[in-house]
């Protein structure tokens, strides 16, 4: 399945390894070293393998044929899709996502679409939840096993799986719906997005804290279009943009509020100026905590916004978001907080920040040129 969406360009990342990218290291190398003592001819598909092992194994095997990628993430620009490509396959690798339910309906996907005798291995870290995924994969195959254990990970190799499998994105579609501050919202969502099955606390509190907006909105990392579809249903006089790194996202939203222009980019989308960047950014890759996007939410918003702009966010009220903001506007406010989240606006864009509305460059770097 395409993306019908824009992409944006890919957020920088950091030289300095994380404790996900780490974690991935380890299951693709365990993965890897499982393809060596179960190997199967015939047509493969690697799902979300990053740091890029599995496929340079498969690459390198005699008899393997084709060897096709399925990214879930526009992660550091790459092409990703909604669902998986279309079958049939006598080998897929998957790296175990977050989340039971994830885990049961990807694993459902890429089990319909195995070919007569072929095998999915899934590996993940065993802090993640890797020594249950035996038991949850038993009751979609016929024949599980574990096939690795290594470097505080393991492999489980699955086939047989069974006739009844929901093999197609739209037989796990929820409907959800909420009221909040007096609108009526309905949307359909899926289990890998963040809150699949209910309206979290952050994004209700950004809800009620949000005044009416006018003029171009950009809903950075849109999830589902859940804030986009309450400034609609409330009646904001907005053009509203959606744009989120996760296709299947994008995908929601195109259910939910329909007709408005969606990216899919790993970071700020190219666009602008906005009136307003609205968001509740992810904090987490994968298990770990993760500040990069909210980092560069906070550092590239002041170029994207109008002179007179505001960036409304919420996060985490652990998260240490203040200085970051200060360091990019010149006025940052705490509207809302409970013991659990913290809605922050900053406006007031220096002047070495603002885009010259001729070229769209930043002012001081145009001086530089």
């Amino acid at each position: 399945m395409g993306s019908p969406y824009r992409f944006g360009p890919p957020r920088a990342s950091g030289a300095q390894q994380t404790m996900a990218t780490q974690r991935d290291s380890r299951v693709s190398e365990v993965l890897a070293h499982a393809l060596e003592d179960h190997p199967q001819p015939g047509r493969w598909l690697v799902v979300d393998d990053r740091p890029g092992l599995v496929v340079e194994r498969l690459d390198g095997a005699g008899g393997v044929g084709e060897v096709q990628r399925w990214h879930r993430l526009a992660l550091e620009g790459r092409a990703a899709t909604a669902a998986p490509p279309d079958g049939p396959f006598d080998g897929i690798v998957l790296r175990q996502p977050r989340g039971t339910v994830t885990l049961i309906m990807l694993t459902s996907l890429l089990g319909a679409r195995l070919a007569p005798g072929g095998q999915l291995l899934v590996g993940g870290a065993n802090d993640e939840g890797a020594r249950s995924m035996a038991r949850h994969l038993s009751e979609l195959f016929g024949q599980v096993e574990v096939v690795a254990t290594r470097r505080h990970c393991r492999v489980v190799a699955a086939r047989r799986p069974r006739a009844d499998l929901r093999g197609e994105l739209e037989g796990w579609s929820l409907a959800v719906g909420a009221e909040v501050a007096g609108v009526s919202l309905s949307w359909r969502s899926w289990p890998p997005l963040f809150a699949h099955d209910r309206l979290d606390a952050g994004t209700k509190m950004l809800l009620e804290s949000l005044p009416p907006l006018e003029g171009a909105v950009l809903d950075f990392a849109c999830g589902a279009g859940v804030v986009g579809q309450f400034l609609l249903r409330r009646g904001d006089p907005i053009e509203l943009t959606l744009s989120d790194v996760d296709p299947l996202a994008l995908h929601a939203a195109h259910h939910n509020v329909p007709g408005v222009p969606a990216q899919l980019a790993d970071g700020l989308p190219p666009g602008g100026p906005w009136q307003h960047i609205v968001s509740n950014p992810p904090l987490h890759l994968g298990k770990d905590e993760h500040r990069g996007t909210l980092a560069a939410l906070a550092a590239g918003a002041p170029e994207r916004l109008r002179r007179d702009g505001s960036l409304w966010l919420v996060v985490q009220g652990s998260t240490p978001v203040r200085r970051a903001l200060q360091g990019a506007f010149t006025t940052v406010e705490r509207v809302a907080h409970s013991p659990s989240y913290a809605v922050w606006r900053a406006t007031g864009i220096p002047r070495a920040r603002r885009r010259d509305r001729a070229t769209g460059i930043p002012r001081a770097r145009r001086r530089d040129r």
